[in-house]
């Protein structure tokens, strides 16, 4: 992305927002949304923040048992979208989604407070790290205005 004031704009919503709306396609071709904790948020997670090298790649968290992995796994389009809080603005991504393998990158996300979700810690076999890399994105100011391109 070359314009400089829009990534700010973009990195100040994506810190800020507390969940993002992933959304993935259901085997009838259907978009399927659901909030997803924001691992960028570095109040929630500063830990995490140096495990991000690129402006435009998101991971997440998630049950290897959710129907998600089963739909990530037949099709990899999916979206991330950021909701601009206190106005009608957002920030979509669109892209493509993984399931992570590797084991040193599950790890390397893992809070303990997970375990809640996920008993045997990160090596949990239901514990399972997304990785969304952003192809495309528009961005809604909350005035009317669209602003779009791509990555």
């Amino acid at each position: 992305m070359k314009d400089k004031s829009l990534l700010k704009i973009f990195k100040e919503i994506i810190k800020t927002s507390n969940f993002v709306n992933l959304a993935t396609v259901n085997p009838d071709g259907y978009p399927e949304t659901r909030a997803m904790l924001n691992l960028r948020n570095p109040e929630m997670f500063l830990k995490l923040q140096k495990l991000f090298t690129d402006d435009f790649t998101f991971y997440f968290t998630t049950n290897t048992s959710s129907q998600k992995m089963q739909q990530i796994s037949l099709n990899d389009n999916a979206s991330v979208y950021f909701v601009k809080e206190n106005s009608f603005g957002g920030l979509l991504f669109t892209g493509k989604i993984e399931i992570v393998k590797d084991i040193k990158t599950k790890r390397s996300f893992w809070q303990d407070g997970w375990t809640m979700y996920y008993k045997g810690g990160a090596d949990d076999p239901d514990y399972a790290i997304l990785k969304f890399s952003a192809k495309e994105y528009k961005y809604y100011n909350g005035q009317f205005e669209v602003v779009s391109g791509k990555i």
